[in-house]
């Protein structure tokens, strides 16, 4: 944790965690811990890790106070899945994960008192007729909480989902084509009116505008060079 002082800049780290020295079932991709994302839950208040290394997803709470993370608590996940980022639903109690080896996106139920995490559903990423390789990237919810986006870096395209806010459940709408190579990251801008997929492995960041209706992705026609983009993030004043 990096406490950030009024001026904005960065204080040295307060707290670091370090996760369990566990491996996975691939010997090359999975040799220990391997913590590739964190995330807030919606009140602010703990924090979920995705270890894709060990095939386990951690919580945390968050101490305001002492800026240190504290009360671990572990779910392990299927082995060799290598779960990477999370995604909360704004109002409902599911927290979403994509899955880099598995080619999967899960529902989870999230307890915000107790922090138990519980398995829902697992749905895929990709056409079931694509049989080569194929790792995921992003995962993403739309502020209005509908839909659910996941990136396929193989397959090239993002998997979009309706949600059942009753029961967590998830139901493939569409997969669409990214136009460009291996959607490492993506995001909606901050009315979630369009997605900006970085395409690293064509340099490219191409914009899509979302029906909040249907959840369904039309390609605007912008698209910006940028050498090996791999995260977008909004800076929102």
């Amino acid at each position: 944790i990096y406490p950030v002082r009024a001026d904005g800049t960065l204080a040295p780290a307060s707290d670091v965690v370090v996760l369990e020295r566990l491996s996975g079932p691939d010997p090359i991709a999975q040799q220990s811990a391997h913590a590739h994302s964190v995330n807030f839950d919606p009140s602010n208040s703990f924090v979920i890790v995705c270890d894709k290394g060990a095939d386990r997803i951690y919580t945390y709470r968050v101490d305001p106070g002492s800026f240190t993370l504290t009360d671990e608590k572990f779910f392990e996940t299927v082995p060799g899945i290598s779960p990477r980022h999370s995604a909360f639903h704004p109002t409902r109690p599911y927290v979403f994960v994509i899955n880099e080896r598995a080619s999967t996106v899960s529902s989870l139920e999230y307890d915000a008192s107790t922090r138990e995490v519980n398995h829902i559903q697992s749905i895929a990423t990709i056409p079931s007729d694509f049989t080569t390789r194929n790792t995921t990237a992003d995962i993403r919810v739309h502020p209005n909480g509908r839909f659910v986006y996941g990136s396929n870096r193989d397959h090239d395209s993002i998997a979009i989902y309706s949600v059942d806010e009753a029961t967590g459940e998830l139901m493939t709408i569409d997969i669409v084509s990214t136009l460009g190579q291996t959607p490492r990251g993506f995001n909606f801008d901050p009315s979630g009116r369009y997605i900006f997929v970085a395409n690293q492995g064509s340099n490219s960041i191409v914009t899509f505008e979302v029906n909040p209706d249907s959840g369904m992705l039309t390609p605007t026609g912008a698209e910006a060079e940028a050498l090996k983009p791999a995260c977008i993030k909004f800076l929102t004043v």
